[in-house]
């Protein structure tokens, strides 16, 4: 499978919309065994699954080396480790070693099958008018606030805005999931009104950031950054309006839904 597929889009340039294919990156998933035991569910690019599995099994001190492994067998979206007979393994992760959360209930199949048809999420059947005026102006306030990643570059941020009201609410955070997270449930207890509301990430579009966003009731995601096939997917299923590459006066729109832009 290639790690990039051309899909459909609408382009903003020089205050006009026009159709225009983009390479946009494929989200696909990857199951990863220790002999029978399951070890971990990753959403990632396709390519190179068995540096993956064996990048995983070093760093999180599973094994110590790859002297310890007899074979890796990729098969489908389920990729098997088997380790030398005798080899020392670490059957969990110490207390001491700090990595990011990979794990999950679901094995890679449950995923992938997610990933492509974007199932279970609800359609968003609200309307809003949103001039593409107000997204630049929110590229602004949000870089003009980030204080944390002014003093040290290492958050993201994201920023909710109430239509109804004109009000908004800025979170910066080391994720983009949990900076939208927190910006939901910020809302929330301010009483903001989620179907008149649009969010702005500076991460990249994702499914699971798309799902949040539908299952939040909120029509219309955008960044500056850009979007995989899975979030644009999760856009058509849950009517979500997605936009990216919302840079100076330009942006692309992979999806117009619930919400429409007004030039």
């Amino acid at each position: 499978m290639r790690p990039y597929r051309t899909m459909p889009t609408q382009k903003l340039d020089k205050g006009e919309f026009r159709n225009e294919d983009d390479a946009v990156a494929v989200e696909t998933a990857l199951e990863l065994r220790l002999e029978k035991e399951f070890i971990a569910a990753f959403v990632c690019s396709p390519g190179f699954e068995k540096e993956l599995a064996l990048g995983y099994l070093i760093d999180s001190g599973i094994l110590r080396s790859g002297d310890e492994i007899h074979s890796i067998k990729c098969a489908g979206n389920v990729c098997t480790v088997m380790p030398k007979e005798g080899s020392p393994i670490e059957s969990h992760v110490r207390p001491v070693h700090v990595r990011r959360v990979v794990t999950t209930e679901c094995s890679a199949p449950e995923i992938l099958q997610q990933l492509r048809t974007a199932s279970g999420i609800p359609r968003l059947e609200a309307h809003l008018s949103v001039p593409t005026s107000r997204l630049f102006e929110a590229v602004k306030l949000i870089r003009e606030s980030q204080e944390i990643r002014k003093k040290t570059g290492a958050t993201h941020a994201a920023f909710l805005m109430d239509m109804s009201n004109d009000k908004h609410s800025i979170v910066e955070d080391l994720g983009r999931h949990t900076a939208a997270d927190k910006c939901i449930g910020m809302a929330v207890k301010s009483g903001y009104d989620l179907e008149s509301s649009f969010m702005l990430t500076t991460g990249r579009l994702t499914a699971d950031i798309v799902s949040k966003c539908a299952w939040a009731s909120i029509p219309l995601l955008a960044s500056a950054a850009v979007a995989t096939d899975a979030a644009i997917k999760f856009a058509q299923r849950g009517n979500v309006t997605l936009v990216g590459s919302l840079r100076g006066q330009g942006m692309r729109v992979y999806h117009e839904g619930a919400a429409s832009l007004l030039v």
